[in-house]
Parts: C-alpha cells; structure tokens; sequence
C-alpha cells in the first residue's frame, strides 16, 4: 500500500461520516454491480429527501487523495464506472436480476487536492461533480491530522496491510483515537447545497451550524454576505478553483466555506465583477435533527456583496 492509498482511506471514512450527518442514509462502502462488472465503491447512498418526477437519488463517490492534482484519466474511470452501474435493471421474473428499487444515479469525487480544468470540463459534460478541499477552511484541520497520522506508519505496515473491512475497521478506529489526542480538533458539519439551481457545493462550517440556523416563520428565505474570496491557481497561474466564505444573518451569525471548480463560478464571479447586489442563490435541503425531532428542511439563501465604503470587493 503506498501513502496516498492509506491517506485516501481515511479520508473515505471521514467522508462517509459526513455523509451521514448531511442526510444521505445507507451509507457504505464496498462493490456495487454493474451491467459488466462489479465495482468498488468508496461511499455511497441514498438522499434521504425525495424529489418529485425522480428515481430516489443515489449518490456514488470516490474520496482521492494526493500530492498533485486530479486530471482526466481519473474522471473518465469514474464516468465508466457509474455509467455501468445505471446500466445494470432488468425487468424479469428471475429475482436474482430484477429489483422493486429504481435509482437516479450521480457521481463526485472527493479530493484532498485541486481538479485540472480538463478534468473539471470533462465531469461536468457527465454528470459528475467535483469537490476539493485543497485549502478549504474547518477541512484543513482533518487533511492535516491524516497527514500527520500516516506519517507515523512503517514501512512494514504499508507493505503488510490488506484492504478488508477487518483491517479497514482497524485504521478507521485507530484514527479517531489519534485525533483525540489533539488539541482543538473537532470535526466540522458539512452540508450539501445547491448553487443557482444547478451545481451542488459543500458548505462547510463549525459543528452544528446548520442546525443553529432559524429562518422567520413566515418564510425560508435568509441573506448571507460574501465576505471574502481566494482563488486557487494552478501551476501556470490559471484559476482552477474558488473559495468563498459567506456569514449567514439570522440573529446569531454562521460563517460556513464552499469552494466551486472555475467553470461553475463563472457565473458568480460576472455578477461580482458587474456589482450585482445579488451573487448567487444557495438552496440548502437538510434534515433536522434538534429537539429529538427529524424534519426535512429546505433554506435559501441570497449571497449578498460585502459593502465596503466607495468599493465592492
């Protein structure tokens, strides 16, 4: 086994945790049939919150992690692979091939590094979304702590593991125990929203944010202001990637970071650029679980401009 892989181990871990907390339910990990072949899968699951006229939606991920950035080659396996696994419903009296459950399928990819722009262009045309948490804030603190946690691995230990779900168990035990051992180290809560309608992002934030959140009665609609942005470049100077930080107004102020790949801010970053009062929308469907009660949930969100005196920024 070689770093990257034990890496990107944990990192499934800790995805299929937040997974879990964002509303997706069933998550595992493991091999998923396709119409060709079987087919290991990092995390997947269903949305626990339907939407009319669609198969529930099945989400399919793949957690990367390493020390250059994720090009096409990874993104075309992928689209291979979830274009497989869609494939794979019959409708026949034999129960081994036919089920009751029908999916809406969709794919992302989870990276501890940035996405090339072809690698960007290329999922987007496929129907599959890219989330990277190079740099991004309240994530960095857990790509740090595996970083340093597979540091203290021997050589003996990579050349000896076996990826089972014994062993698998083991490495994921064995990390929570090491983050305890760290000081300020706590998790943050990860929720997916939906930028404009259309491309899912991560929001992320300190424990519980989402929760904490109380929009009037009369209506679901919050304003958050955009507070800063940091573009991400690429080796030859190419934005690649963008992360915002936005604070929620509701009363008691969140502050919760999401990063986009280029292409999909594109839109956002015109508005900007033009001053727009507006800048994006951010529909946030979650479950919530305060009070002992689970109710699904949907806020929206209109991401203002920061003012500052003679200038937007």
């Amino acid at each position: 086994m070689e770093l990257h892989q034990a890496k990107g181990y944990i990192l499934e871990d800790v995805i299929q945790g937040l997974l879990k907390e964002s509303g997706y339910f069933q998550v595992e990990s493991g091999f998923v049939r396709g119409r060709g072949a079987r087919h290991q899968i990092d995390a997947y699951g269903v949305l626990s919150i339907p939407t009319a006229f669609i198969y529930p939606i099945r989400l399919f991920s793949e957690a990367k992690y390493y020390d250059h950035e994720v090009g096409l080659p990874t993104i075309r396996n992928f689209v291979g692979v979830i274009k497989d696994i869609s494939e794979n419903y019959f409708v026949t009296s034999k129960k081994e091939y036919s089920s009751p459950f029908r999916y809406t399928d969709a794919g992302c990819i989870f990276s501890a590094s940035m996405f090339t722009d072809n690698a960007q262009k290329y999922a987007w045309a496929h129907n599959i979304f890219l989330f990277s948490f190079s740099d991004l804030p309240l994530m960095d603190g857990i790509i740090n702590s595996i970083n340093s946690y597979v540091a203290t691995f021997s050589k003996d230990f990579l050349e000896n593991y076996k990826n089972d779900k014994t062993n698998r168990k083991k490495l994921k035990a064995s990390f929570i125990r090491y983050t305890k051992t760290l000081k300020n180290f706590e998790y943050p809560t990860m929720v997916v929203g939906i930028l404009d309608n259309i491309y899912p992002v991560l929001l992320i934030g300190s424990k519980g944010w989402i929760n904490r959140i109380k929009p009037p009665e009369t209506t679901d609609k919050l304003d958050a202001e955009k507070q800063f942005r940091v573009d991400i470049l690429s080796k030859e100077n190419n934005p690649e990637e963008h992360i915002f930080k936005i604070v929620i107004k509701d009363g008691q102020e969140e502050t919760i970071f999401f990063s986009i790949p280029n292409f999909a801010a594109k839109k956002v970053l015109d508005r900007i650029d033009n001053r727009k009062k507006i800048i994006a929308d951010l529909q946030i469907p979650f479950l919530d679980r305060t009070a002992g009660k689970q109710v699904r949930r949907i806020i929206s969100l209109d991401i203002k401009m920061k003012l500052h005196v003679g200038i937007n920024q």
